[in-house]
């Protein structure tokens, strides 16, 4: 009896927590309906996620980069040439057909000297023609190769009393004579780039050459048929050709003639990055 007297005088009431509850612990583990509640809600969210995924992505064609590789090696083991049509004009007071023709071969060997066998940057290699025109203001005459073609030079637009005033004055005078053949298709196709070779006297400054802004050259003064030959050859292989840069100046990478300023530039836009047609402005 007084063992039983003792155990029970120890015994601990239980506390208002215990006897009424913890209620922020759980004293069984979740069943099987919140589970299953869970998993559905994981399962829904992943279901929808690619289709959340489609709707913000943005969509870019994949960069031909092989074709691209392909046509540079093809482009730098066969260098590509355009054609390249010049045309000198001599204004002066004579002058014949064969006198036209003479010049014209002339200008044509003096051309195949200065340009090599490997074309340069910029460069047409051998494929270029050449046509001489003599105006002497009440006629004109013109060498075979451009015989009939409506992108040379217009007889009679401009004369060497006419081309007197300053460079700018001059440049624009050229232009507008020579305006007709910009966008012509002709014989040949593509541009003509022209030299004009004005014969006057220059005090005390010999023969001027300027190269104008719209692509074409002029130049002023007494000069030899010789002298004149080489002078125009070397404007059209220099200027017209190379863009002004010798041979040992283009770059090992640019490869292809497309412009005066012998250079390039391929660009791809990611929202179009594989284009079917090409457009170069000239």
């Amino acid at each position: 009896m007084a063992e039983d007297s003792g155990a029970a005088l120890n015994r601990c009431p239980p506390s208002a927590a215990a006897a009424n509850g913890d209620s922020t612990h759980r004293s069984t583990r979740p069943g099987t309906k919140r589970l299953l509640l869970t998993l559905s809600v994981l399962l829904s969210f992943l279901s929808g996620l690619p289709f959340l995924l489609k709707s913000t992505e943005i969509y870019r064609s994949p960069l031909p980069f092989r074709s691209i590789d392909s046509l540079s090696s093809r482009l730098q083991s066969d260098h590509p040439t355009l054609p390249c049509r010049f045309q000198a004009v001599l204004l002066r007071p004579d002058g014949d057909r064969f006198l036209a023709d003479r010049l014209g071969s002339l200008i044509s060997e003096d051309l195949v000297k200065r340009t090599t066998n490997d074309p340069v940057c910029g460069g047409c290699g051998k494929n270029f023609s050449v046509s001489v025109t003599i105006d002497s203001g009440v006629g004109c005459v013109r060498s075979s190769g451009g015989a009939g073609d409506a992108c040379l030079w217009r007889c009679g637009v401009a004369d060497s009393s006419g081309l007197g005033g300053g460079d700018e004055v001059v440049d624009e005078l050229l232009d507008s004579a020579l305006r007709e053949g910009r966008g012509c298709l002709g014989s040949g196709g593509g541009r003509v780039y022209t030299v004009v070779v004005i014969e006057r006297d220059v005090a005390g400054e010999g023969v001027q050459v300027v190269v104008g802004k719209h692509r074409h050259a002029w130049m002023v003064g007494k000069v030899s048929e010789p002298e004149a030959v080489s002078m125009i050859g070397k404007i059209f292989v220099e200027i017209f050709m190379n863009g002004g840069k010798k041979v040992g100046e283009m770059g090992k990478g640019e490869f292809m003639p497309a412009g005066a300023d012998g250079s390039v530039v391929l660009s791809f836009n990611l929202l179009n990055a594989d284009p079917s047609d090409w457009v170069y402005y000239w």
